[in-house]
């Protein structure tokens, strides 16, 4: 019926990509730390400038790669220890701007 040609019809494409690391231990933001700090928490954006995230957006609009990718990174087992083994983290990283189609640069195709 009406309900599932709406369902059909929705658009599950997306322009991010998450990749989930397990590592030995936290990331160093220069402050000495094995035990997780305020910089552990919330979002890590490694990105420097608005036209960083301006241009990564323009690539992946026209179907490329971008150059310099916007990614975000939580640290979620800074806050939960009961998801690593002591010692280890889980790392998360959200890249955006990922185009859903890859155009072909060869030959100008999606």
């Amino acid at each position: 019926g009406a309900q599932g040609d709406s369902i059909r019809r929705l658009d599950f494409s997306s322009g991010a990509a998450k990749i989930n690391l397990a590592v030995s231990r936290l990331p160093d933001f220069g402050f000495g730390s094995s035990e997780p700090g305020p910089e552990h928490m919330g979002t890590i954006h490694f990105e420097h400038s608005q036209r960083e995230l301006d241009l990564a957006w323009q690539q992946s609009s026209v179907g490329l790669l971008p150059m310099q990718p916007v990614i975000e990174m939580t640290i979620p087992s800074s806050a939960d220890k009961t998801i690593a083994p002591p010692g280890s983290h889980v790392v998360q990283l959200f890249v955006q701007y990922i185009p859903y189609e890859l155009l072909n640069t060869s030959d100008g195709t999606r």
